[in-house]
């Protein structure tokens, strides 16, 4: 069954307010780096374009669709975080267009951009750098190219085989994407549909890997280089379920989802995707049937499905990778809000569940939220104010967590007063930084190269260095607080030898942010 599509759209409310919405959060929700990843992919780009030897050979090396854009953008326009993050944008844009063209129907599109746009975790790294919005796109791309396939059975299946290895080389979640052609092969066997496409796809997934092995073999001089640093890339033992014993396996693969899903936000679209995901399956309407399926591939993939080749291991579900849920999801939203009444019963034990689970983990707010959701979601129910009371429910979060990072991070004002710091010292003493905050020092000094010479590790400093100085700064960046607890320790480590060495701790200036002390050496 095929769904219709309005041919324009460009004009209509709903799609230029989904635009300018996400452009505003882009500008106005900026909190600056994370001081890990991004820095990673910014420097992969840096090096990439400006033709410089790559900073390692990590995993992130290997993800060049994560990083190709952004850094061709800073190459062009300045190396800044800002400038690469315009690739984040871009993405969520070409995502946000090639579904709302999909989907049919004014109310139903008001929908999905009303979900589309207000998901507090895919809204805080649309101005980051950061590979999962270029999958979420990558993903949605292969879907739209499957529903397709009867359409354009050759074009859709190079399509399709692309998106695979691009979205592969974007990130290793594209795996989770292989059970589609599988399940749609067996589907159209079934309902005696033409196979044309399944050859077609086969022959082209099988001439696109080719030369991606071959790529490797002629680079790197080996075939599976590639598929060698999965396991070192995802084995990082705090993330890991192996190594802990049954009793944490079995947590994590029966209630520990439920919980990240509760209090990571993604409670509210996964539960009002299931009407939606009932209806596609039913009618099997093209598009939506694809796109019911590629949600619950992603979800069985991300509950159960192994990071290693070598032993089973599940994914440590971070909330930043769950991301990819929410495109499908809110096109699926969209489709079944027709059949919310219908399955009201179903739709309200599912809400109490996730409330019931907040109050379990002690998560007070997200169980408040979720009450007062589905208070208000039942009281206005197909009636004609409902899209205004659950935007008013969807957006209070999104201004809440600008308001947040603001209170933890405030990232402009850190950045401004190391800025001062640096061209008030003018090389002529160390300053010392936190560690999360030297690895990207490079994105956040606003002089030149020799003049963050000064700026020193406190996890690295060398006793030597020290005793050699007469006096020296220590700035410490208060967000270590919330983000890299661990820290603590190496500030304490510092203010030791510092207090060994013979140094005078004088304060200069605190704030709710920053500290910043001077250290002078007794006579």
């Amino acid at each position: 069954m095929t769904h219709n599509v309005p041919k324009s759209f460009w004009h209509e409310p709903s799609f230029l307010s989904g635009l300018f919405f996400l452009f505003l959060y882009w500008w106005l929700g900026y909190d600056g780096i994370t001081f890990t990843d991004d820095v990673t992919y910014l420097k992969f780009g840096k090096s990439f374009w400006s033709e410089e030897p790559f900073p390692d050979n990590s995993l992130f090396g290997h993800r060049w669709g994560a990083y190709l854009v952004s850094g061709w953008l800073t190459y062009l326009f300045g190396f800044s975080d800002r400038i690469g993050s315009l690739a984040s944008l871009l993405f969520v844009y070409a995502t946000f267009i090639l579904l709302y063209r999909e989907v049919a129907g004014q109310k139903e599109r008001i929908w999905f951009t009303l979900f589309f746009c207000s998901h507090v975790f895919m809204l805080h790294f649309i101005n980051k750098v950061y590979p999962d919005t270029l999958l979420a796109f990558w993903i949605c791309l292969l879907v739209v190219s499957l529903s397709k396939r009867h359409q354009y059975p050759l074009v859709m299946a190079i399509l399709a085989a692309i998106c695979f290895i691009v979205g592969f080389s974007t990130k290793e979640l594209m795996v989770y994407m292989i059970p589609m052609p599988i399940l749609l092969f067996i589907f159209d066997w079934k309902v005696k549909n033409k196979l044309t496409y399944h050859a077609y796809f086969t022959l082209s997934s099988f001439a696109v890997l080719m030369i991606y092995f071959i790529s490797y073999q002629l680079i790197m001089g080996d075939f599976l280089a590639r598929f060698r640093t999965l396991d070192e890339g995802y084995y990082i033992s705090e993330y890991t379920f192996a190594d802990k014993g049954t009793e944490v396996m079995l947590a994590r693969l029966t209630y520990l989802p439920l919980i990240t899903f509760v209090e990571r936000s993604y409670w509210i679209w996964l539960v009002l995707a299931v009407p939606g995901i009932i209806k596609a399956l039913q009618t099997k309407a093209s598009f939506f049937l694809e796109m019911g399926l590629a949600l619950l591939s992603l979800l069985l993939c991300f509950w159960f499905m192994s990071t290693s080749l070598g032993f089973y291991n599940p994914i440590h579900l971070n909330p930043r990778h769950l991301i990819i849920l929410i495109p499908p999801a809110s096109v699926l939203i969209a489709y079944g809000s027709d059949r919310w009444k219908k399955y009201k019963t179903p739709l309200l034990f599912l809400f109490i569940l996730g409330l019931t689970i907040s109050l379990l983990i002690n998560d007070w707010k997200m169980g408040a939220y979720l009450a007062a959701f589905t208070l208000v979601f039942f009281m206005v129910l197909n009636k004609k104010k409902s899209v205004w009371a659950i935007l008013v429910f969807l957006i209070i979060p999104v201004n809440y967590s600008i308001y947040y990072q603001y209170q933890n991070k405030n990232y402009t004002h850190f950045k401004s007063t190391l800025n001062k710091e640096i061209q008030k010292n003018d090389n002529q003493n160390i300053i010392y930084i936190n560690s999360f905050v030297f690895f990207g020092k490079n994105w956040i000094i606003s002089s030149s190269k020799s003049e963050g010479d000064a700026l020193k590790n406190i996890e690295t400093v060398q006793e030597e260095e020290m005793k050699n100085s007469s006096s020296f700064r220590l700035l410490v960046y208060k967000y270590y607080l919330h983000a890299y607890p661990e820290e603590a320790e190496f500030l304490k480590e510092f203010q030791h030898l510092a207090k060994e060495l013979g140094f005078e701790e004088e304060l200069v200036q605190e704030d709710c942010w920053i500290k910043i002390s001077k250290f002078q050496k007794r006579p």
